[in-house]
Parts: C-alpha cells; sequence; structure tokens
C-alpha cells in the first residue's frame, strides 16, 4: 500500500510542478513575468525574453563570499539569447568556455552562467524570484 501512496504522491507532486511552470509562462514558452534578484529585488528581465528549457547543469551553490565548493544539479533555466536584453546582470571572469551570472546589485549568485561559445545566457529558475 506504500507504494501506491508514494506514486500517487509523486503523480500530484509532477502535476504540481507541471502548473507551477507554465503560470510562468507565456504562449510562446517565454518568460511571462519580470525576473528580479531573491536577495535585493533588482529587476533582472523584463517579460516575453527568456525561454524555458529543461537541461541538467551543475552551478556551485549561491553564496555571499569567494569560497564555494558545493555544486547543486539543476534543470529548470531561463534562456536569454542576447545578453544586451538583460536590465542588471554582472558577468564573472572566464571559468573555462562560460562566465558566471550574478545579480549586478549586490553581486550574489551564480544565478546561471553565460555560454562563451554559443554567446547565450541561462539563468536559473529556482536562483531568481519571478513577479
Amino acid at each position: 500500500m506504500s507504494e501506491a501512496n508514494d506514486e500517487v504522491m509523486q503523480s500530484v507532486q509532477a502535476v504540481l510542478v507541471s502548473e507551477a511552470e507554465h503560470s510562468l509562462l507565456d504562449n510562446e514558452g517565454k518568460n511571462s513575468m519580470s525576473l528580479f534578484c531573491l536577495h535585493c529585488n533588482c529587476l533582472i528581465l523584463r517579460p516575453n525574453i527568456a525561454l524555458f528549457v529543461k537541461i541538467e547543469k551543475e552551478l556551485p551553490t549561491i553564496v555571499r563570499s569567494e569560497e564555494n565548493n558545493a555544486l547543486e544539479l539543476l534543470s529548470d533555466f531561463w534562456l536569454v539569447s542576447d545578453m544586451f536584453q538583460f536590465e542588471n546582470m554582472a558577468f564573472s571572469k572566464n571559468v573555462e568556455d562560460m562566465k558566471y551570472l550574478a545579480c549586478a546589485e549586490c553581486d550574489i549568485g551564480p544565478i546561471g552562467w553565460h555560454n562563451l561559445i554559443d554567446q547565450k545566457c541561462y539563468i536559473a529558475v529556482s536562483r531568481i524570484r519571478h513577479q
């Protein structure tokens, strides 16, 4: 009986996650709301610019100091095809073939990364606020 309950709970959780994702999307799969920093409320991106994508990427956990060894596997991202579409965004120095992204106001991050090969930016859905 517990296996059946586990399956029902997983199904319910999948539906809730799916509904939450869809409330963030417009008809074209782009962000329906503005994106803000979780820590200082700085505007990062206006609505209808970033495309929702599911890819797996390990990013360092958010810290306020330079020391950070822990990684977090994330899978939900906003894809921004042109870095000049951001309202406020800080870019780190090159780290292999990418740059980490952080809030330009408080410099807390990483909230995503900039791919130096294809010049696209990815913002972690869980590391920003939608409003």
